[in-house]
């Protein structure tokens, strides 16, 4: 097990198994079992806040999270970077645009990231101060699913470019943003509370594996 009597590995739902694991390679977890095959990995999808909650209560060991900046005992590797774009159905005459403005995010339906996303959040927040409105249709944390109502052309897609990798469609065209928005997220741990060895190994495992990601 990864932990006392069943801890969890807590994976927060803006980074989940939909938005973090299945950035890893399709091979990441069975290559991994196949070196550890007695170790458990049990994974949550809760919320950024939840996760750290979690990791500060000792109640995971491991968690995938955005700027834990403000816990001094939570610690944290960079795990990835990647950029927000726009995913536009080609009806939609924004969809021939080289760059996204702020200004086109005006009055637009537009999808993405769901309540606690805290990046996604700051970023719409920068366009309300300068008075652009979209107009937030739906939100959630499987980037897949707006994907998908992008090409249903019922709002444009604001997702991380790390969910379109491969991602090819006929009726939809990627427009990255204007401004400089990055989806950041951390691999953290509670420094108060020693990782188990399983942790320790799978931590590293994690790490020494993202490189697949450049």
């Amino acid at each position: 097990l990864l932990s006392r009597r069943q801890r969890q590995m807590c994976i927060r739902d803006r980074c989940t198994i939909d938005n973090a694991f299945n950035y890893f390679d399709i091979h990441f977890l069975s290559d991994y079992y196949a070196e550890n095959p007695n170790v458990l990995i049990d994974i949550t999808e809760t919320s950024n806040e939840i996760a750290i909650s979690q990791l500060r209560s000792n109640d995971c060991e491991l968690a995938i999270v955005q700027f834990p900046n403000e816990y001094p005992s939570v610690k944290k590797d960079l795990l990835f970077r990647s950029r927000f774009c726009m995913v536009i159905h080609n009806e939609n005459p924004l969809s021939r645009l080289k760059i996204f403005h702020d200004h086109d995010w005006d009055g637009q339906k537009i999808g993405g990231r769901g309540s606690g996303a805290i990046l996604f959040e700051s970023y719409l927040q920068k366009l309300y101060n300068q008075g652009y409105h979209p107009v937030m249709k739906f939100q959630s944390n499987n980037d897949k699913l707006v994907i998908s109502m992008a090409e249903d052309n019922q709002l444009i897609a604001c997702v991380s470019e790390l969910a379109l990798k491969s991602y090819y469609s006929e009726v939809t065209t990627v427009v990255p943003l204007e401004r400089k928005a990055d989806d950041i997220n951390y691999l953290a741990y509670n420094s108060m509370h020693p990782l188990s060895p399983q942790a320790m190994n799978f931590r590293q495992y994690i790490l020494d594996n993202i490189n697949f990601l450049s």
